[in-house]
C-alpha cells in the first residue's frame, strides 16, 4: 500500500487502480445459481441420478470489514452485503455424503485510509461483491449418542471492490475442514453448530493501472462459525443461520521484497435464511 506524504489530495492517489476482472462477474453467479437450481430440480423426487439429495436456496445478509495492511497506516472498508445462496448434498451411504454450495453478495462499501485511528481519507460509497464456491466430502460417525460430522473439500471466494477511480479483486483458492453436530430443541425444532477452518492454497490480487501487476499470496488462514436452526415442514425444512466468518491473509512477497499489497483481515457477520427439500 503506497505510504502518503503531507496532505492527501484526494483518495485516488492511493488506491487509483483499475481491475481487470479475473472472470465475467456476470457469468459466474448466473451460472452457479442457474445450476443449483436445476439440481435442485431434479431432486424433487429425494433422488438426483440415483443417489438421496437435498437442496436448499435462500437469502443471506452480513456486515464486512475489511483491514489492509499494518503499522501506521491502515486501508479499512465497511460494507453491508445482501445476496443469495444455495446448496445441494448427496447422501450416498448413512455415514458418507457431499455437500456442494454457492454464493453471492452485492452491496455498497465505505472506504477509509486511518493512521492511529485517526482518518485521514474517505473514500465515500463504493460497490462490494462477493462470490464463492465450495465442495466438501462428508463422514458422519456417532458420538456419545448425538451425529458427529467431519467434512473436508476445497473451496473458491472472489471479493471484487471499488475504490474511487479504480477497483481490486481478490481470489482465494483454500482447503476446508470442518465438525458439526445437531441437537433436538423438540419435535419440529433442532440445531447443527459447525466450525470449519480454512487454510489459503493460493491468493492473487488482481491490481491494473498505478501498481499494474498482479500480486501473488501464499499464505493465510480462516475460520467459520455457524448455527442451522432447523424447522421441519413436511417434507420440507426452513433453517436460520447466524453466521460469522473470518480470513487473515498474509502480505505477498516477490523474491523477499517488499510487497505493493500488505497483509489483509475480514471480519463478517450475518444471516442466512434458507428452505430445505
Amino acid at each position: 500500500m503506497p505510504r502518503m506524504h503531507g496532505k492527501p489530495a484526494s483518495f485516488s492517489s492511493i488506491t487509483n487502480t483499475k481491475v481487470d476482472h479475473p472472470m465475467n462477474p456476470r457469468i459466474l453467479p448466473a451460472t452457479l445459481i442457474l445450476s443449483l437450481v436445476s439440481s435442485g430440480a431434479l431432486a424433487q423426487s429425494g433422488q438426483l441420478f440415483g443417489v438421496p439429495a437435498r437442496f436448499n436456496i435462500g437469502p443471506e445478509a452480513y456486515r464486512q470489514n475489511i483491514k489492509i495492511g499494518k503499522g501506521d497506516q491502515i486501508l479499512q472498508q465497511d460494507a453491508t452485503l445482501y445476496g443469495v445462496s444455495g446448496g445441494l448434498r448427496l447422501q450416498f451411504s448413512e455415514a458418507q455424503g457431499a455437500e456442494f454450495s454457492a454464493r453471492m453478495a452485492k452491496g455498497e462499501a465505505d472506504s477509509q485510509l486511518k493512521s492511529q485511528q485517526r482518518v485521514l481519507v474517505r473514500g465515500g460509497k463504493h460497490n462490494a461483491t462477493d462470490y464463492e464456491l465450495r465442495g466438501v466430502y462428508q463422514y458422519t460417525m456417532a458420538l456419545a449418542g448425538k451425529p458427529l460430522t467431519a467434512s473436508a473439500g476445497m473451496g473458491y471466494l472472489q471479493q471484487n471492490k471499488q475504490l474511487d477511480k479504480g477497483s481490486m479483486a481478490a481470489e482465494y483458492y483454500y482447503a476446508t475442514t470442518g465438525v458439526a453436530t445437531r441437537l433436538a430443541l423438540g419435535e419440529q425444532w433442532s440445531v447443527a453448530p459447525r466450525l470449519n477452518y480454512q487454510r489459503l492454497l493460493s491468493g492473487k490480487q488482481h491490481l491494473n493501472g498505478g501498481i499494474k501487476e498482479d500480486v501473488r499470496q501464499k499464505a493465510g488462514y480462516g475460520v467459520e462459525l455457524a448455527a442451522d436452526f432447523n424447522l421441519k415442514l413436511a417434507d420440507k425444512a426452513l433453517n436460520l443461520t447466524p453466521f460469522y466468518r473470518y480470513w487473515n491473509v498474509n502480505a505477498a512477497s516477490r523474491n523477499g521484497k517488499p510487497s505493493p499489497f500488505p497483509a489483509s483481515n475480514t471480519n463478517e457477520a450475518g444471516l442466512k435464511a434458507s428452505l430445505e427439500f
